[in-house]
Formats: C-alpha cells, structure tokens, sequence
C-alpha cells in the first residue's frame, strides 16, 4: 500500500504544478488548474470518510480555513440579495448571485485538496516515504525548466491555453508570476527532508537536486515579483530567528550563507530588477495595475469593515477601482510628477476577469473584512510556531507570506495548500510522537 500512495501522491503532485490546463478554455478559470481531474477522487475520500467517523474530521488549521470560507459565503449572499433588491443584481455580464457560487466552488475545492493531500500523507506516516514523490516533482521540475529556457519563447506551448510567444519562465503556469512559490516550495521541501532522513545516498540526490533546481531557476527566471520578494524573505529570516543570547556556529554560517545568497541575487539581478521597475515607470503597466488594485481592496475594506462576500466585488471593485485611480494619479503627479498609464486597468471596467485585488491576503480581507483577518492572524500565529525551530521552513513560510501579501493569490496556487497540508501533517507526526492526540475534533454533522 505504501508503494500505491507514493505513486498517487506523485500524480497528484504533479496535478499540483500543472497550473494553465487545457479545461480552462471550457470551463473557465476553475479549469486552469489539473488538480481538477482529481476531483471524482478527493470527494469519493471526503464521503468515505464522513461514513466512516460519522462526522467530519478538521484539524485546527483546517477549521480556520473553513470558516473563513464559509463566513464569506454567507456574507456574499446577504449581499447579494442586497444588490438585487437595489436592481444591481447583473454587472460585466454576469450575475452576482452566480459568481459568489464560483467563488466559493474555487475555495472549496483548494480546501479539499488540501484535506486530501493530509490524508494522503497520513497513510505514508515518514518523511522519508514523501521524499520519493517530492524528489520526482523537483525532478520535473528542474528538466522542464532547462528545457523551457532553451527554447524560449516557443517552449511547451501544447501545454498551455496561450499558445503566443512567451519570453520568460513560466513552467506549466500562465505566467512567470506564478512559478515563484512552486520552485521555492517544492525545492526547499525536498531539502527540508533530505536533511531529516538517514540515507545517505538519499541525502546526497535530494541536496543536490533542490540546489540545482533553485540555481537554475533563479538564474533564469523573469519574474520580478519572486526576486524582491526573496530578498525580504531572507531579510526577514534572519531578523525573526535572531537570538542574541544563544548564537551558535550552525546559525553563525546560516547568516552567512543566507548573506551570501542575498548578494549573488542581488548583483546576479541587480541590471534586470532596475531595468523591470524603470520599465515599469516608463510604460506603467504593472506596476499601475498592482497598486491600483490593492489601493481599491483597501478603500472597500474601510468603508466594509466586515467584508462583502465573494460574488459582491463585481459591484465594488469597480467603483473603487476608479476612485483609487484618481488617488494615486494624483499622488504621482503631485510628488513625482509622473502621470501613470491606467489602459491595462481600464480594460477591468468592461468584464468580470481579473476583478481581485492581486494580493491574496488583501483579497480575502476584502471579501472577509475583520473576521478574515482575525482567523489569518491565527493561522499566520500556528503556521509561524509549527516552523520556528527549522530555517528552511521558517523561508518558506515568509515567503509564502510576503507574496501573498504583494502579488500572489491563494485560491488556484494549490503548491501553497499543499505546504499547508504538509504542516499541519507535521504537526501531527510531532504530536504523535510526544504521545498526545489532541489535534483533531470530531464535529459531529449528523446530530
């Protein structure tokens, strides 16, 4: 059996990176993601799982996932039936009750996936019985990344929706953007757990692949979001493992290593990263549409402090959208001079794609408001005490964070749900192996 869910979880992974799937065309945005040829599995599981505990099994992460998600859908529905009642109920051409539905559909199925790949790693119990899986992934991922960079700007176009030339690293994504958090979470994963097994012969591979594939990777992607934000992460990483009191060796050569790789990133990016931001002030494409969508995320929180729902942004978004464009056109003009182009920004005013804010967490306290960011502080607070004693997790997990926070949303970024899974998966193991078993409760829904 062990063999049989290490072959599953290998498929399931590589579902996981598969991220501008065929079925988008059908099916829209929901169908972007392979993860949803797994569905007919992840539900028959959930089903015999509630036959079988009569009830439904959350660990604590899960259950803060759940309610957010849940809060929101309510939410959205009072709205709604607030915006039909002021005959506003069908805006961009779809209507509001309609997209509050897909909206959830997309968090539901990232939170199942999540329930499932938990599961999954329940039945394999060791971190060494994931290294073979994770190891296959990075694999794939370090021969489709060398690879694509030789065949730029025609490389895997069979595998993507927009088969048009295409000159930066983007994977089997849409986009250079989205590939920043499946190489740092699938690599520094495999090292994590390279470094917790005693094979030898596994150690060695599983070192060298992740440091191959990180190497290859930042040294050939486009993505500007994913270089600044590893810069901060690892700024960030030493400041929050920082203990005066107890420097030891091991930490004195992570700062250095860590002080190292923060001065071949910088120098080996150092023309790229000004030229990408001088573009950007120079065409004002990006760098307008970013801050013009989270400016308009956070002017609806502050006249919403409890939130909108998810269907209700195809009424909001726009009308913030447009606010927030005189406020920081006018702020450009008035301290730097600079009159920003919004075209790519205008194009939101005629259809409902891309309505978001393009910061997961900026997203989800707009459509959540206080409640949201009460429960993220909470799984911020338990994903932040479940890695503070290993370096490599503590890296990821602010990485996760910070690009959540500027430029990556959370609801079809299923790499990060499975990180999530991972942890809670580890936090079991711990608890486990401490002889306690109190981190799930049994919510009992047939009562």
């Amino acid at each position: 059996m062990k063999l049989f869910f290490q072959i599953y979880l290998t498929v399931v992974l590589f579902l996981t990176i598969y991220q501008d799937f065929f079925m988008g065309i059908f099916i829209g945005e929901i169908g972007r993601g392979a993860i949803i040829l797994s569905l007919p599995f992840i539900i028959g599981v959930e089903l015999y799982f509630f036959y079988k505990k009569k009830g439904i099994v959350f660990t604590k992460l899960q259950k803060y996932f759940f309610l957010i998600i849940i809060y929101i859908f309510i939410l959205g529905v009072l709205y709604c039936i607030f915006l039909y009642m002021k005959g506003s109920y069908v805006l961009l051409g779809e209507n509001v009750f309609v997209k509050n539905l897909k909206m959830l559909t997309y968090y539901l199925i990232a939170f199942f996936y999540m329930r499932h790949i938990y599961f999954i790693l329940l039945r394999l119990k060791s971190l060494e019985n994931i290294f073979f899986p994770i190891l296959i992934i990075c694999g794939v991922l370090v021969l489709i990344n060398i690879l694509e960079s030789k065949s730029i700007p025609y490389a895997f176009s069979y595998f993507h929706i927009n088969t048009d030339p295409y000159y930066r690293i983007r994977l089997l994504t849409p986009e250079s953007s989205y590939t920043g958090t499946i190489a740092i979470v699938f690599y520094l994963l495999l090292l994590f757990i390279t470094r917790k097994i005693n094979n030898i012969i596994k150690r060695v591979i599983g070192t060298v692949i992740s440091i191959i594939g990180l190497t290859v990777f930042v040294f050939t992607t486009g993505s500007k979001g994913f270089m600044i934000v590893t810069i901060l992460s690892i700024i960030l990483n030493q400041l929050f493992n920082l203990n005066t009191k107890s420097l030891s060796i091991r930490y004195i050569l992570a700062v250095i290593i860590s002080i190292f790789a923060f001065c071949v990133i910088f120098y080996s990016f150092k023309e790229d990263i000004i030229s990408g931001f001088q573009n950007d002030l120079e065409n004002f494409t990006s760098f307008s549409t970013r801050i013009t969508a989270i400016f308009s995320g956070i002017l609806i929180f502050l006249t919403n402090p409890f939130g909108i729902g998810y269907g209700p942004i195809l009424y909001y978004y726009p009308l913030f959208l447009e606010k927030s464009i005189m406020l920081v056109n006018n702020f450009f003009l008035t301290n730097f001079n600079m009159k920003l182009n919004f075209f790519e920004v205008s194009n939101y005013f005629n259809a409902d794609k891309n309505l978001s804010p393009k910061s997961g967490i900026v997203e989800l306290i707009v459509h959540g408001g206080i409640f949201t960011i009460w429960y993220l502080s909470k799984i911020y607070v338990y994903l932040k005490k479940s890695v503070h004693n290993s370096y490599i997790l503590s890296f990821i997990n602010n990485f996760i964070w910070l690009a959540l926070l500027t430029y990556i949303l959370l609801e079809q970024k299923y790499e990060l749900w499975f990180y999530f899974a991972f942890i809670d998966w580890l936090n079991r193991v711990n608890i486990e192996n401490k002889g306690e078993n109190n981190n799930e409760k049994i919510i009992n829904c047939l009562s």
